[in-house]
């Protein structure tokens, strides 16, 4: 690595805000590790926020080239690579692929979670750190070196508190007087939340375990309880029309997680519907969930994910590898403290019975069509809300 730029170099970087901070950025998570510090060769893997990695590829190929020019015509020589986010500079050919674990030099793995390296690179790297966006002292110097007005502190700790794409503008802005620190830190109100399931009427069959999990949550919240023993699979079953979207959704707010919601059928749209595109699909929506720090993720329409007792010879490779592929990351991510898995069905004869079992989506609620007195609740819910609704619009006019 390089620890100084030459003359031509620092200047060329002192031209770029978003570059130079995230140059901080890393140094400042690479300091103590071996490879900084004595030039030892390894593995890196670098977690990144996602609105700072693009920017941290620049510097980290300036901390790894020292900004001289090169051509790197396979992995082997490639000293940065990103995982599983889009290039915004690929044309359209997607996420950077690589093969190669072990060089014999030094290299750097971008991510933005732990939950998108694969195992074998995770077991494979000298290294991991996290690297934070950058400081208000990253702002602070940022802009000196360019070389505009300079920015008191209450004010930089403000700015580095905003979105990579503000930090950055206002980093360069030539000046910042005028500004008003009010408009930076003034809190931005969240918007009106869906019901949680105790608010909503119906369900009746579920209020038992909804009332379980609520508690085991609170109690794994406050360490009295391991995750491993909160009830965190479940598949709901039941005809169209009984709220299992709804009720997935006002199970999220209860907890105070957020909702990840998906289907089978959205993994198989992807691209073009390729196993390939399906995996990644799929992939992509359990490492959403896992890397938040409490999620409900939402699989609708499960019984599309197939069954392998009775899969046709033409079609059992691929559903063989998909079904594969759910059993796995399904297990991680329920391994995954803050993360609960939903699935939701029509059909749940139609699912495979590994799924179902016992260490992944073995709580099955079944919902049924509400019965008359229950109706007459929803209805009654719904119209109080609609005019509350009315009320207010009509009282703030």
């Amino acid at each position: 690595m390089y620890h100084h730029l030459d003359g031509k170099v620092f200047q060329e970087t002192s031209r770029n805000a978003a570059q130079f901070l995230m140059l901080c950025s890393l140094r400042r998570a690479l300091r103590g590790t071996d490879q900084f510090k004595n030039n030892a060769r390894g593995i890196i893997v670098c977690l990144v926020d996602k609105e700072w990695i693009w920017h941290a590829k620049s510097a980290a190929m300036l901390l790894m080239t020292g900004g001289r020019d090169r051509s790197y015509y396979d992995d082997f020589r490639r000293p940065v690579h990103v995982i599983g986010e889009s290039s915004r500079r690929s044309g359209g050919k997607g996420v950077e692929d690589f093969t190669v674990f072990r060089p014999d030099h030094q290299v750097i793995y971008l991510a933005t979670s732990l939950d998108s390296v694969k195992h074998s690179l995770q077991l494979a790297a000298d290294v991991i750190v996290d690297v934070k966006a950058p400081t208000a002292r990253h702002v602070v110097a940022a802009r000196k070196v360019l070389g505009v007005e300079d920015v008191n502190k209450p004010l930089a700790e403000a700015i580095a508190q905003l979105p990579a794409e503000i930090v950055v503008g206002l980093t360069a802005r030539r000046s910042l007087n005028g500004l008003d620190l009010a408009t930076l830190t003034k809190p931005v109100p969240e918007p009106d939340r869906s019901p949680k399931l105790s608010d909503l009427p119906g369900y009746g069959p579920a209020r038992a375990w909804v009332g379980a999990i609520k508690q085991d949550v609170a109690d794994w919240r406050e360490d009295k309880l391991p995750w491993s023993d909160v009830d965190r699979g479940v598949l709901l079953v039941g005809p169209p029309g009984t709220g299992k979207t709804l009720f997935a959704t006002a199970l999220a707010n209860e907890l105070g997680f957020d909702l990840v919601p998906t289907s089978v059928g959205a993994w198989q749209g992807a691209n073009k519907g390729y196993l390939g595109d399906m995996l990644a699909a799929m992939s992509a929506s359990f490492a959403d969930a896992t890397s938040r720090r409490g999620a409900v993720l939402l699989v609708d329409e499960l019984d599309a994910i197939g069954d392998r007792t009775t899969m046709r010879g033409d079609h059992a490779f691929y559903e063989g590898n998909v079904i594969g592929r759910f059993l796995d990351l399904t297990t991680h991510a329920l391994g995954q403290p803050g993360t609960i898995v939903v699935g939701a069905t029509n059909y749940g004869h139609l699912i495979d019975n590994a799924i179902l079992r016992s260490g992944r989506l073995e709580k099955h609620v079944h919902l049924d069509l509400p019965e008359d007195e229950e109706r007459a609740e929803i209805l009654a819910y719904h119209l109080n809300r609609s005019l509350s609704s009315a009320s207010r619009g009509q009282g703030e006019a």
